[in-house]
Order: C-alpha cells, then sequence, then structure tokens
C-alpha cells in the first residue's frame, strides 16, 4: 500500500489566537511593499536588490521572521516549520504589499506607469527558451530557499547572520542566473507586481 505524504494540519485555532498575528501580517506587507519599491527602482540590479533585501529582513525579522517572499512562506509551511494557516496569510499579505509598491513606484518614478511591465522573467533575454528560463527559475529559488532554511527556519539557525545569509544567497543567485531569467528577482509577488 502507498503511503501519501502528510499534509502539515492548518491549525486555524493557533492562527487566530496569535495576538502577534496582525503585526506580523502588516511586517510582510510592509516589507514587501518597500522591498518592491526599493528594488524595482533599478532594472537590474542585483546588488541593490540583495541589499534591500537584507535589511528589510533585519528589520522585520523579530516581528515576522521577515520572510518577504511567497515562496519561502509557502516552502515553511509546506514542511511544517510555520502554522499553514500563517504561511498562506503571509503570501497574501506580501502579494498586496508588493503590488501596493509597484503603485507607489508609479507615482514616484519619472516616465513609469501602470501597463508598462519593468524587466522579470516574463522578458527574458531572447536567446533564452521557455524550458531554459523555468530551469534557471527552478535551480536559483531552490537554492535561496534552501539557504533561508538553514539560515531561518531549521535549528540551530543563524540568528542576527540570517539576513546576511539570505541576501548573499540572493545576490549570488541574481549575479549567476538572473542573466538568463532576466533579472527575475525570485519572489513571485515581485515578479506579480513588476508585471
Amino acid at each position: 500500500m502507498v503511503r501519501l505524504p502528510s499534509i502539515p494540519h492548518p491549525h486555524l485555532h493557533h492562527a487566530l489566537r496569535d495576538s502577534r498575528i496582525i503585526t506580523a501580517l502588516i511586517a510582510e506587507l510592509l516589507g514587501t511593499m518597500f522591498l518592491q519599491l526599493l528594488t524595482g527602482a533599478v532594472s537590474s540590479g542585483p546588488i541593490e536588490t540583495a541589499a534591500s533585501f537584507a535589511a528589510l529582513m533585519y528589520l522585520t525579522s523579530h516581528l515576522s521572521g521577515g520572510h518577504l517572499n511567497p515562496a519561502v512562506s509557502l516552502a515553511g509551511a509546506g514542511t511544517g516549520h510555520i502554522d499553514l494557516v500563517r504561511g498562506l496569510l503571509y503570501a497574501v499579505a506580501q502579494i498586496a504589499g508588493a503590488l501596493l509598491g509597484a503603485a507607489l513606484q508609479v507615482g514616484l518614478i519619472y516616465d513609469n506607469r501602470f501597463g508598462h511591465p519593468s524587466e522579470s522573467c516574463f522578458s527574458p533575454p531572447r536567446h533564452v527558451t521557455g524550458p531554459q528560463l523555468w530551469g534557471w527559475e527552478f535551480v536559483l529559488t531552490f537554492f535561496f530557499i534552501a539557504v533561508m532554511y538553514g539560515a531561518v527556519f531549521v535549528a540551530p539557525g543563524q540568528g542576527t547572520a540570517s539576513p546576511l545569509a539570505a541576501g548573499l544567497a540572493l545576490l549570488a543567485a541574481l549575479s549567476t542566473g538572473g542573466y538568463y531569467t532576466g533579472g527575475s528577482p525570485l519572489n513571485p509577488a515581485r515578479v506579480l507586481a513588476n508585471m
């Protein structure tokens, strides 16, 4: 008999009783908003993106864990490192924050308007095929989330050095494979906001 993997229980009653959930959601929303606002202003800046992510992760890590990325939150929820409901709520807050950051960009950056998507995995270099694009996205996102696991989720973690480790992982990913993915930030919320 084939045994299916167990899906983490959502523990909805725990999530709704957590008095810090609202603070955590606001931190994820505002952190992702600032991440989109700061890094969406540059066309392809891996150093700027990684430094902004690390700084904002330092800012939000004590409030929410500093995920700032739906892929990280959903991966943590899928493996039971955070509550499933919390992971889903984080993802919604992060997407809303990135969209808010993109709307602010339109108002703050000259010649930036709605309906004019910025660079992302939807505009890779011409010589990259669809399967190559998705292959790079998979490898780079896997690498980034693996570092996030070691730095944030799995004991002993890296403590206050977690944002530095995450920022360096993001820098490494964007500096290497980012060329093949159109400078994609490995963050589904930011990809949606850039569209």
